[in-house]
């Protein structure tokens, strides 16, 4: 979907867009690089779930574009209730969360569409596009993930910890990169014996005999998924902050 084809542009005189996201340089970057394709769009910003419900109160938007690390319940969980309370509205995830863990998960919930934040600024721009027209957008290397599945009836890493909740993988992954169970309990704003409990029901439910082999297998599961990948020639370097695009 190009942005300049009627069907975009017929919508840019009511764009009304909410970006979602903790981080004020990251809401302000969205916000430069949607008025690159629809400037005269209305734009508002939410640092909460709960200043986003403010602001659907208000008015409902065309789009949602929000991070999945927020304060307090997930961006999943935003999506789901979102879902409940206003099934018509369209969300896109725009996050720095690993799409090969989370864009599932995401679409499951009833996001439209899934882009990682270290993806060029014209991505962003197709994304929205492409869920404003009513269609799904994920990057082709979460399609061909999907179509390899669907080939091969292969069982990735990914599709191991399929079974596990939202927070069970959230935990798992932080393993994977090393986080005590203080740290992640701060990173995730919930108590140590909550921490614990996930843990607990990842390692039943990936039939762990023991601690060690969790530890073991989270820290292979992002040892995988952090292999090299072709770079993006259009993607900002690394450690490009948004608000510089």
């Amino acid at each position: 979907m190009r942005l300049d084809s009627p069907a975009v542009r017929s919508l840019e005189a009511d764009l009304d867009l909410l970006v979602l996201d903790t981080q004020p340089t990251s809401r302000a970057g969205v916000a430069s690089v949607l008025r690159r394709g629809w400037v005269s769009c209305v734009l508002r910003e939410a640092d909460s779930a709960t200043a986003a419900l403010t602001e659907l109160a208000r008015r409902r938007p065309s789009l949602v574009i929000l991070e999945l690390n927020l304060n307090g319940p997930s961006g999943l969980d935003f999506v789901r209730q979102m879902v409940a309370l206003h099934p018509r509205l369209r969300m896109l995830v725009f996050s720095s969360c690993q799409e090969e863990w989370y864009a599932d998960r995401a679409l499951r919930a009833g996001a439209r569409g899934y882009v990682m934040k270290s993806a060029a600024s014209k991505t962003l721009l197709e994304a929205v596009a492409q869920v404003l027209a009513g269609r799904i957008f994920v990057s082709p290397a979460v399609a061909d993930l999907v179509i390899a599945r669907l080939a091969t009836r292969g069982y990735s890493q990914a599709d191991q910890t399929a079974i596990l909740s939202d927070r069970e993988l959230e935990v798992f992954l932080l393993i994977g990169n090393g986080f005590g169970t203080a740290e992640i309990a701060r990173r995730l704003r919930v108590s140590v014996s909550s921490v614990e409990c996930y843990r607990a029901g990842t390692k039943r439910k990936l039939n762990f005999a023991n601690c060690a082999q969790l530890v073991r297998a989270a820290v292979a599961c992002v040892l995988a998924e952090a292999a090299p990948r072709k770079p993006d020639p259009e993607a900002p370097p690394e450690g490009t902050p948004w608000i510089a695009w």
